[in-house]
This record gives C-alpha cells, structure tokens and sequence, in this order.
C-alpha cells in the first residue's frame, strides 16, 4: 500500500469539509449539495497535500450513484476530477484550486445521490477519499405547487420584492400589489389570500402592534433581524405570520432547496389550526 496515498490530501470544497476517509471534521454527515437535475454541477476543490515534499502526480476520481434504500445505483464511473496534478512545495496559506463539473442526470422527483471519491499518487493504488451527498430536484418542481396555491388563496405581494417578483413570473403565477410596505396594507381583510413582502424588524414590530385584530396571512423577510436564520411562525388576533430571517429570496430563482423552502413556509402558513 503507498502510505504516501493514504495521507496525501485532505479536500476542502467550498461545499464543506471533507477528510480522506470521507467524514467531516466537525461531525455529522459528509457535505450535502442541492442541484437541479440535468445540469453540470461546477464544484471548487482546494486540495491541501499533508505531507509538503510530495513529488508525485496525483489523481481525482469520482463516481456517481443513485441513493435507494438499501443499494447504492451507479450512474456514471470515473469522471476525472483531476489528472496528474503536481502539489508539491505548497504552502499552508496557497493551496491548489480544483475545479471540475459533475454531470448530474435529469430526474422527474426529488431524489438522493451520491458522489464518491477516490485518489492514487503515482503509480500507487486508488484509496477513498470522501463522498458527497446531493439531492436532485426535477427543474420546475415548484411551478404546480405554487400554481395550485395561487388558485387557492392568491398572491399579494408588498414592497418592493425583486427577486421574489421574478420568481414568480418565471413560474407563470400570478400575484397583485398590495402596497409599498406594511403601512399601507388594508386595516382588516377577510379573503383567504397570503401576504407576502419585505420589511425591517422593527417596521414588523410595530405594525403588529397597531393592527392586533387583523386577520389573514402575512410573510415576512427581515433581512436585519438579530435572530438565527430559520422561520419563526406565530399566531396574533387571528392570523397567522412567518418572520423569516433566511436568506432565501436572492436565490428564489437558482437554488431548488430555497424553492422547496418557500414552498413549506406557505403550507406551515397555512395548515389547519388545531
């Protein structure tokens, strides 16, 4: 076995932190990764060699799996991650960048992957050297849904919502302006609609205090509030509210697990109170 390969590199992708056996430094699960199906998927890799005096070429490989219940599916072997790439007389602070692309096969429902990969030094033997974990959305999976619950209950969108607005129009749902912010909302409203915009933690904080009998529902983005990312529902007077501190509308458009976001907030909005 060549004990130069089993220490050779440790890879550092910007989707996190990954050892040569395949686990994360900081515990859990190897690192996770959201793509639509049927796109190559660019992913950065900075390879960090252990041992500074490596003179040897070495070699990336990955293969590609479909995740099931109990069996790992293979879908595509060997795809070159790098070729003979020469690390030695790096230092701590410049490390070798590696970009390559991982062809990711269309799918018609969410569905889990795997990427496993693997790394020889010269003429050494292939050893593992870590996996990830991708789950693989169906491009568009978020147009029935939202179609579906625009019919329902409606769209009003208040501020200025760019994003959000083009989100929506890219998936041919329709919505109407309810205002430029909170302050101008209506006093009180009875159809069944959902509220959804942009405002400041403390525009928020006083428009629920002068409308306590207002009832409907309202989402909310505040961008500056002091609280962790997450969605933080709540019921005042009547209606139902979501504060979100998650970044999620400037990726609306790129990243299905901000689609899939979106979608349960409105359906947590809206679920039966009990």
């Amino acid at each position: 076995m060549n004990t130069l390969a089993l220490h050779a590199a440790v890879l550092l992708m910007s989707l996190g932190l990954v050892n040569i056996d395949g686990t994360n430094p900081s515990g859990g699960n190897p690192p996770m990764v959201h793509v639509f199906g049927g796109q190559r998927v660019k992913v950065d890799m900075a390879v960090k060699p252990l041992n500074t005096n490596l003179l040897e070429p070495l070699e990336i490989q990955a293969d590609l799996y479909q995740k099931g219940q109990a069996l790992l599916a293979p879908i595509q072997k060997d795809i070159v991650v790098a070729k003979a790439s020469r690390f030695d007389g790096c230092g701590q602070l410049f490390l070798p960048l590696i970009s390559w692309e991982l062809p990711v096969p269309e799918v018609k429902r969410e569905t889990e992957m795997v990427a496993r990969l693997r790394m020889k030094s010269g003429g050494g033997e292939w050893l593992p050297s870590g996996q990830i974990s991708i789950t693989v959305y169906p491009l568009g999976f978020a147009k029935e849904p939202l179609a579906a619950f625009s019919k329902k209950r409606g769209f009003h969108l208040f501020g200025k919502n760019k994003p959000l607005r083009a989100f929506l129009k890219d998936q041919k749902v329709e919505f109407d302006d309810a205002g430029e912010n909170l302050a101008v909302l209506p006093n009180a409203t009875r159809d069944n609609g959902v509220y959804i915009g942009e405002a400041t933690s403390r525009e928020l904080a006083e428009w629920l205090g002068t409308h306590p009998g207002w009832r409907g529902h309202i989402v909310v983005f505040c961008p500056d509030s002091p609280l962790l990312p997450g969605v933080f529902v709540s019921t005042q007077g009547g209606f139902r509210i979501a504060k979100v501190t998650l970044p999620l509308l400037d990726t609306l458009s790129s990243d299905p697990r901000s689609q899939k976001t979106f979608l349960e907030i409105l359906n947590t909005l809206t679920a039966p109170q009990f």
